[in-house]
């Protein structure tokens, strides 16, 4: 695992780790959990039958720590939480919950399913390491518990409903139904810190229960997915993990890429990302396209509600998009994306397989 690090790490970029990820992945090793912090980068990886975690600075990145997750899976889970809160990351998401134990170096790790909550107690010695874990008794099923408490919050559909709780600090999203003779369907833990309203409606929608009281949703893909209320400006993003609602942000100042992305993935649908396709959206101006046949990634000018956009693209699911001052921001901004793929060689040189040799005067 070392070795492979030692070729991977120097591509990791702290603003956009995707070329670092993908080399992972070509190299065999399966990312089951990704968080970025301040200043630093977290993630939980699997390779040879072995569970890892790997912290990497944002500077410098020569000093990346990579810790051995001993156990089953789930005690390689608990453990990663427990040192991913040690290094400042999350505490809770869909389905687990992280709370420093009684004695430092100890941190309760809570895992909440259908059949109720489950907790290990993690020891992380002085050096960071993990040090032993111990399961804990938790008691009466969590699902029984709340169901026993008055709702905050219900909506109602055909098949079912679904219901907000208020438990311990914490809100708990419950769906059931009514109609397969399955009542309790799904139970999520929703995000501490989070408006607990909105994390519910986010999850009654990625769940497909049609939302009420002015609430509009929108998926992006499959792990995030927009919601807005008619008489409010901010618009919630909310990030999905196995359908689960795991963190909800508020997006003011990129509300305009969110809905252009958003745009441009209705308008593709299951379609390739061509010039072609990326002119037929309604509402987009393509003003100009950079394809080399060199590279995969394409580049596009575009504009939309009078503004002007870079698009960078792998595919019609995978692209990102950066709001310009102007059209002619467009090239200075695609010879920042070059530089986050070292191996294509020197940025000015890469560019000119694109058609742009003539514009590079202006784009330095």
């Amino acid at each position: 695992m070392n070795l492979i690090l030692n070729k991977t790490v120097p591509f990791f970029r702290a603003k956009d780790d995707y070329a670092f990820c993908n080399l992972l992945l070509q190299a065999g090793v399966r990312i089951a959990q990704r968080e970025a912090c301040d200043d630093h980068h977290l993630y939980f990886l699997a390779w040879n039958g072995r569970a890892w975690f790997l912290c990497i600075p944002h500077q410098p990145r020569s000093s990346h720590t990579l810790l051995p997750l001993p156990g089953n899976a789930t005690a390689a889970r608990a453990q990663y939480h427990a040192l991913a809160a040690r290094h400042g990351g999350a505490t809770a998401g869909s389905s687990w919950y992280t709370h420093p134990g009684a004695k430092p170096g100890e941190y309760l790790v809570f895992s909440r399913d259908l059949h109720g909550v489950h907790a290990h107690l993690v020891y992380v010695g002085a050096d960071g390491r993990p040090a032993g874990i111990t399961p804990q008794p938790v008691g009466n099923t969590l699902v029984n518990a709340l169901c026993r408490d008055q709702a905050v919050q219900e909506l109602h559909f055909p098949e079912g409903r679904a219901r907000l709780y208020r438990r311990d600090g914490a809100h708990y999203a419950l769906l059931q139904d009514f109609t397969d003779g399955k009542y309790l369907r799904d139970a999520v833990l929703l995000p501490p810190g989070a408006n607990a309203e909105v994390a519910f409606f986010a999850q009654a929608f990625a769940w497909g229960i049609p939302l009420r009281g002015g609430w509009n949703g929108r998926h992006l893909h499959a792990h995030s997915l927009l919601l807005q209320r008619d008489d409010a400006p901010q618009v919630y993003a909310a990030r999905l993990h196995d359908g689960h609602v795991s963190g909800l942000v508020i997006l003011p100042e990129a509300e305009s890429e969110i809905r252009l992305s958003a745009v441009l993935r209705t308008g593709l649908l299951d379609r390739s990302l061509t010039r072609r396709t990326l002119a037929a959206i309604a509402g987009v101006t393509l003003c100009q396209w950079l394809h080399s046949p060199d590279y995969a990634i394409r580049y596009a000018l575009l504009s939309h509600d009078g503004a002007h956009y870079a698009l960078e693209a792998w595919g019609a699911e995978d692209f990102r998009l950066c709001r310009l001052g102007a059209a002619a921001d467009f090239l200075p901004q695609v010879l920042r994306w070059l530089g986050d793929y070292p191996w294509f060689g020197e940025a000015q040189e890469v560019i000119r397989s694109y058609g742009a040799a003539d514009s590079l005067s202006h784009a330095a």
